[in-house]
């Protein structure tokens, strides 16, 4: 059998929270806070045995609906050729479009206008429907 006399040489130090741990803390504390503030909101109303959208649920969904509808598609293509970036790409950084080539779809509801005030993201892109 061994004996082990006196204290392991090995120093140890006291566990101690990570970095950065009263914020997330806090953050927590302030969104139970609101949840308790605020209350759960019921999406789904019971009525005569039948489940149904609250009627502010509902009202959204007419809402978003309609937002749908005048909803449109529309293309960014190259109206320069050159190097883009391409924020899809793990092992580049810009590829090389030429004339009229697509740079993305999207869609939109907006308008163009709305989506882009300032016109096309990147100089040398065309926007169109």
């Amino acid at each position: 059998m061994v004996k082990q006399v006196g204290k392991p040489e090995v120093e140890t130090q006291p566990l101690s929270p990570p970095p950065g741990w009263k914020s997330i803390v806090r953050v927590l504390l302030v969104a139970f806070a609101l949840w308790i503030i605020m209350g759960p909101k019921d999406f789904i109303v019971w009525k005569d045995g039948k489940p149904e959208l609250a009627p502010w649920r509902k009202a959204k969904l007419e809402r978003e609906l309609e937002e749908l509808d005048s909803a449109e598609q529309y293309v960014l293509f190259a109206r320069v050729p050159g190097n883009y970036p391409c924020y899809n790409c793990f092992d580049k950084e810009k590829i090389f479009l030429n004339y009229e080539e697509v740079w993305k779809y999207g869609v939109t509801t907006q308008k163009e206008k709305g989506r882009y005030p300032q016109g096309p993201p990147i100089f040398g892109l065309k926007y169109e429907i």
